[in-house]
């Protein structure tokens, strides 16, 4: 959001969605752009409205999948579709992946294996560490990689060194530490699961 703060610009976004998705982008002067995830079309990220919201002045888009809160997923091949839309108008396209691999439903492919996303995740979730405050982006443009690489320097001092080594021993150990997360909540029937 700090690299796509443009005057004019404006960036589309999840409703409902994290909060710091709507906070950022309108507390840097970001016209923000809603696409809704909604009960009457069983929760589905439409491709369609997100690609009717974009503009000349749009710099990027953020597709949640799985979305929180409701589970959503956008399939492999919309997906895509929308990376290819965004790349042909030069807008960023951010998958926010902090919810894969758990999945209560369809599962998808990560956004890594397409040549223009950006993808974020971190520890919270799919590794249920929140408390380490470790993410990390997937980023294939060397440029936008270096940008990203500085732009802390202007809001954050360091990293936490003992969040950054339990975060290196919870990849270490993958396998155990989100093998709880392919169980159902004690007292359900779902089929949950994560690869």
């Amino acid at each position: 959001m700090w690299l796509a703060a443009e005057p004019g610009a404006n960036v589309i976004i999840p409703l409902p969605g994290f909060t710091t998705f709507s906070a950022l982008p309108q507390s840097l002067g970001l016209g923000t752009r809603f696409y809704r995830v909604r009960r009457e079309n069983g929760f589905r990220i439409d491709p369609e409205e997100i690609k009717h919201q974009a503009d000349s002045k749009t710099k990027l888009i953020l597709v949640n999948s799985p979305h929180n809160p409701t589970g959503a997923t956008i399939d492999d091949s919309q997906m895509e579709a929308l990376h290819d839309f965004a790349a042909e108008r030069g807008i960023q396209l951010v998958s926010d992946e902090v919810y894969h691999p758990i999945y209560h439903g369809r599962q998808t492919k990560s956004a890594a294996r397409l040549p223009h996303a950006t993808v974020i995740s971190d520890m919270s979730k799919a590794m249920s560490i929140p408390g380490v405050r470790t993410g990390w982006m997937i980023e294939h443009n060397a440029q936008r990689r270096q940008q990203y690489w500085t732009a802390p320097a202007y809001f954050s001092i360091c990293n936490t060194t003992t969040g950054e080594i339990l975060s290196e021993i919870a990849v270490r150990n993958v396998t155990s530490c989100s093998a709880r997360l392919r169980k159902p909540p004690l007292g359900t029937s779902n089929s949950w699961s994560a690869s």
